[in-house]
């Protein structure tokens, strides 16, 4: 520990060093007030802005659990505010040691980052309605935006408070649903950050399931473009809000019908979202990272960059570490989505064809290639991941997984690997 309080103590003081009293100049890169005490007036020198990012990068480095969980609890923001905070103060106090005061602010510090609060956050999503009463994907509940509310919802988790709910115009003209979600977390916009990944993930899995090509495709799902949340910060209490803005989301409707039908593959996707990262295991890790890319896939429309991040997916599923790609990939997504041989060598064709102009765009940067083989690589790609699902609990070994698919590739079929719309 006092190896990092003299990193952090260094880091400070060159931190003041780059601090000088009075307005900002043009030589400056900002300025902080005392509006209490206007003498008490500082500027920023060049570099104070870039020395500040090192020092919080450093709380990641440390190999240590002082600092391990500061920025998974805080945002970079909320700590660049609170260090800023104690460096005004510090560079004025002339009655104490810098060094003292840095020092015991060090170890505030350390144990402030660690603390965390319970939120129960919604999450409003435009334009996709949920018909049903609610769905639950991963750790995330969806209620139709017609029922929401915070008393109820709130209520459940034991505030008895009176809330003041403040529908806007455009919520109730363009939100369709909310998202539920608990996080812990410091302060509520690492909260509101943490909330959205749970509730994009949860959205990819619909993504997957969703037979649309075109589906999703309109942007990153999120908030209406101005918003403010409501939360309840369950360990104390107390109601926090947060405002923001954001850009567009999905368009289409879903049933807990159409939802549930899919079982065989949302079942194990469920239980692998709910899982911390620390209990899933490598073929669960490399699964929801395909589902991921799969799921920005279907939000961005340049196709070109898309070829992309569908070979990214398919290696991450389907290779092992230095294992020769392009021959490998084709032949494992053909046998995977394919049941019958002539099937298969069209996939093997169309995927050898396909990862040509993937390197024609990494290595050229730009390529030329049908839609419809577009299309035809991108539903092979979801036919991997589900079926990859559906057989993980007989094969939840990354390397038994591949040995099965290795072993049996010479099989007319295999009931296993076929996909099942």
């Amino acid at each position: 520990m006092a190896k990092m309080i003299e990193k952090f103590s260094t880091a400070c003081i060159k931190l003041l060093d780059l601090t000088q009293k009075g307005g900002l100049t043009p030589f400056e890169e900002g300025s902080r007030v005392d509006y209490e005490n206007g003498e008490k007036t500082i500027s920023y020198k060049n570099g104070y802005n870039l020395e500040l990012t090192n020092l919080i990068n450093k709380f990641s480095d440390f190999n240590s659990d002082v600092f391990s969980n500061a920025l998974d609890n805080y945002s970079r923001k909320y700590i660049e505010r609170i260090i800023n905070a104690f460096l005004y103060e510090c560079f004025f106090n002339d009655d104490e040691d810098k060094k003292t005061l840095i020092e015991s602010f060090f170890r505030k510090l350390k144990n402030d980052l660690n603390e965390k609060n319970e939120y129960l956050i919604p999450i409003f999503i435009e334009n996709l309605s949920f018909h049903s009463t609610n769905v639950t994907i991963g750790k995330v509940k969806f209620i139709p935006y017609s029922i929401f509310s915070l008393r109820a919802i709130f209520g459940e988790a034991g505030y008895t408070e009176k809330i003041t709910e403040m529908p806007s115009g455009f919520d109730m003209t363009r939100v369709k649903s909310v998202g539920i979600v608990s996080v812990y977390a410091g302060e509520i916009t690492k909260a509101i950050e943490k909330a959205e990944d749970l509730v994009d993930q949860s959205l990819n899995v619909i993504r997957l399931l969703h037979f649309s090509p075109s589906f999703g495709i309109q942007g990153k799902y999120n908030h209406p473009l101005w918003y403010t949340i409501q939360s309840l910060n369950v360990t104390q209490n107390t109601i926090d809000y947060h405002a923001g803005s954001s850009g567009s989301v999905l368009e289409d409707k879903i049933d807990r019908t159409q939802y549930e039908a899919a079982n065989e593959y949302t079942s194990n996707i469920d239980n692998i979202l709910k899982k911390s990262d620390d209990e899933r295991n490598k073929l669960e890790k490399k699964i929801l990272l395909a589902i991921h890319l799969y799921g920005e896939i279907q939000k961005n429309s340049a196709q070109q960059d898309n070829i992309i991040r569908i070979f990214s997916a398919l290696e991450t599923l389907l290779l092992d570490e230095n294992e020769p790609k392009i021959v490998n990939v084709a032949e494992r997504v053909s046998f995977i989505s394919e049941s019958s041989k002539i099937a298969r060598l069209d996939v093997y064709k169309l995927v050898s064809e396909m990862y040509r102009k993937r390197n024609e765009l990494v290595h050229e940067g730009k390529t030329v290639f049908n839609e419809i083989d577009y299309y035809t690589l991108l539903d092979r790609l979801r036919r991997c991941i589900l079926i990859i699902v559906k057989n993980i609990g007989e094969y939840p070994d990354f390397k038994d997984w591949i040995k099965h698919i290795d072993d049996t590739r010479e099989a007319r079929f295999d009931k296993k690997l076929s996909f099942q719309p």
